[in-house]
């Protein structure tokens, strides 16, 4: 045991290992209350600059409204407009298209519940028939889609030869 005073309450106290610098938790915590990572007598890196300056309410809404563009996209500056346009369409790119995102909203509403298990659950995913790198012409049409819950997507996912024909019967039955 090594004997040491502590540096709040000047207490003489015992303890097992060097780590130990206050007596106590409150000792300890109003020991370490004052030590910010900014030590006195140094200047800020900021000092003098000016800051965010919002009370001149540019680009602010008043309380309770919200931008007029909030959650539309802005298609001004979609694809060669865009300033990062870089001319290569990538997979990832094509499926994220407005088209791809209306035809299955529009699936999901067609068909409002679980094509397989008939249940009408919350979570829905648009399931493309005919696989969707292999079919790019059929890539946006609405009979090409089945809406399906999660469980029975990824029961289905990989097998899509072998569902083919039950998904057509049940889109055409529609």
């Amino acid at each position: 045991m090594i004997k040491k005073q502590c540096p709040i309450c000047s207490k003489e106290f015992q303890t097992p290992g060097r780590r130990n610098k206050f007596c106590s938790l409150k000792c300890g915590y109003l020991g370490r209350k004052n030590t910010g990572s900014f030590k006195k007598g140094l200047t800020p890196w900021n000092k003098g600059m000016k800051g965010l300056d919002l009370s001149k309410g540019k680009g602010q809404f008043k309380k309770g409204h919200k931008s007029p563009r909030k959650g539309k996209p802005y298609l001004e500056i979609r694809g060669k407009n865009h300033p990062k346009f870089k001319g290569i369409v990538t997979e990832k790119a094509l499926r994220a298209r407005i088209e791809a995102v209306n035809i299955q909203k529009e699936a999901r509403e067609r068909d409002g519940m679980c094509m397989v298990c008939k249940e009408a659950k919350s979570k829905l995913h648009a399931h493309h028939i005919k696989p969707w790198k292999q079919y790019p012409n059929l890539r946006y049409k609405l009979n090409n889609l089945i809406t399906l819950c999660i469980s029975c997507h990824s029961a289905v996912r990989g097998k899509e030869k072998n569902f083919e024909k039950l998904f057509q019967g049940l889109v055409q039955s529609r």
